[in-house]
């Protein structure tokens, strides 16, 4: 009769872990001063063993300081006591904030208008920041484009970071008339003849005054009332203004003097007088 022998057996885990939802790469936005840090890489991922729970690590400790633009490889480990299995992912600190107009620069703006009536767009003087650099503004209406005198023009400014993002805004310009109309040539001085009761008026005087204005028509008005005396001897200022659309004016000022042209008259008249030579 054979003999049976004894021994011991030892049940050996030769199966690494297995890890899933392991990403290539993980971009992680900036905040507000343009910083990062590495997040925790571990959080999302599965892992799984046939013989034991399972320990995950990174190799980057979570909190470290990412470098804009600067890929960070990190290695995922997950073992289970015998067996190690690694991954690795690509940690990017990126810039996903547009960058910020300075509301100020934003307008209105007004444009005046030169003697003739014209003026075109500037280079509008729109600004914006970023944290994490410079910014590139640009208008979708050409400097030096025409303006119309009528009605506001509304620009669009994009200002666009290193990173390519971009903050859109609007600024309303405007094309404004500030110059006064033009008067044409007139009498400074005029006279006006006294009635018979030795009184006249300055009168309406808005015919002696004519003006022109580059952007249109304009109003004559006398300032001074018509039914203002006029004295004898000495001037009276009459005021008339010339007024455009755009309620810019200008000025003239008449001198008006009453001057007697009417030849007196007899209060009383004298009656034919006999007179008698004296008889020597």
């Amino acid at each position: 009769v054979g003999s049976a022998s004894e021994g011991a057996v030892t049940l050996v885990d030769e199966l690494a872990p297995v890890l899933g939802n392991v990403p290539e790469a993980v971009p992680v936005p900036v905040d507000a001063a343009c910083a990062a840090v590495m997040p925790d890489l571990l959080s999302d991922l599965t892992a799984g063993d046939n013989c034991a729970e399972v320990q995950l690590s990174q190799s980057v400790a979570v909190g470290t300081a990412l470098t804009l633009g600067e890929p960070v490889v990190v290695t995922i480990s997950a073992t289970d006591g015998e067996a190690t299995v690694t991954a690795e992912v690509t940690v990017t600190a990126v810039d996903t904030t547009g960058p910020v107009f300075d509301a100020e620069s934003l307008g209105p703006l007004s444009v005046v208008a030169d003697e003739a009536c014209s003026g075109t767009m500037p280079t509008l003087a729109a600004t914006a920041t970023d944290a994490c650099g410079t910014a590139t503004v640009t208008q979708d209406v050409e400097a030096g484009a025409p303006l119309t005198l009528s009605d506001a023009t509304t620009v669009t400014v994009t200002a666009t970071d290193a990173a390519g993002n971009k903050t859109v805004a609007e600024v309303a310009v405007t094309l404004v008339d500030q110059t006064p109309p033009v008067i044409g040539d007139f009498a400074a001085t005029l006279e006006v003849p006294a009635d018979e009761a030795c009184a006249a008026t300055v009168g309406d005087l808005t015919s002696l005054i004519t003006g022109t204005d580059a952007c249109g028509t304009v109003v004559v008005e006398q300032v001074t009332s018509p039914d203002t005396a006029a004295l004898l001897g000495a001037p009276t200022t009459v005021v008339l203004t010339v007024t455009d659309a755009a309620n810019n004016t200008a000025t003239a000022e008449i001198q008006v003097t009453m001057v007697d042209l009417l030849p007196p008259t007899w209060v009383d008249t004298p009656q034919p007088a006999n007179i008698s030579a004296d008889s020597d």
